[in-house]
């Protein structure tokens, strides 16, 4: 077991004591864990140009890296193991910001499953409770059972009045892998303030 390893199966084994004793309760309010620079620079990468987040989002990080959209689009359809680091405070809160404009209405502002458009019959899962920190705790993160999940959508098929869907949308079209990654990162995150 490589040095990494023995760190990880150390802070698991501390995850799980503090979610014994109840010190651990999921991630904290967006509010709280979102960057000012992070909403700002988010907000104007995504605009209101007319295109998809997904697409906008690309073509920011695209800039940024100095790579073709070609090329970032094709990474992230590659990217299907979370990228980023459990204490990358700067993926907490960026992802904190993906979360409020794509997730909180549904799983509501502390991640606790409810929100203003929550559906009593298929209700969200709730991110602050035992079973998903238990599952964080085990995964060393964010679950990739949860990007499956939020990529493809699950439950039963309702009907919303934009039409008929699962009970939790597929957001594959609307978000970029990377964009899940990051929603999942800051769902994992342990009552920690942004950097």
């Amino acid at each position: 077991m490589n040095l990494t390893n023995k760190r990880r199966a150390k802070m698991r084994g501390w995850v799980l004591v503090m979610l014994a004793l109840g010190g651990c309760s999921g991630p904290m309010a967006p509010s709280m864990a979102i960057r000012s620079e992070d909403r700002r620079d988010y907000d104007t990468a995504i605009g209101h140009d007319g295109r998809s987040s997904k697409e906008a989002f690309l073509r920011w990080r695209a800039d940024l890296t100095g790579i073709s959209f070609e090329e970032a689009l094709i990474a992230d359809v590659h990217l299907r193991k979370n990228p980023f680091d459990e204490d990358d405070g700067a993926a907490v809160s960026l992802g904190a910001v993906i979360y409020n404009a794509n997730c909180r209405s549904c799983h509501g502002s502390d991640a606790e499953g409810d929100g203003l458009y929550a559906l009593s019959d298929h209700p969200p899962k709730d991110f602050r409770s035992f079973g998903a920190r238990l599952q964080v705790a085990f995964s060393g993160g964010a679950p990739s059972e949860w990007f499956d999940k939020v990529r493809n959508g699950e439950g039963s098929t309702v009907q919303y009045s934009e039409g008929e869907s699962r009970a939790m949308p597929a957001f594959a079209e609307k978000l970029s892998n990377e964009q899940i990654w990051l929603v999942l990162n800051y769902l994992a995150s342990s009552d920690r303030e942004a950097d």
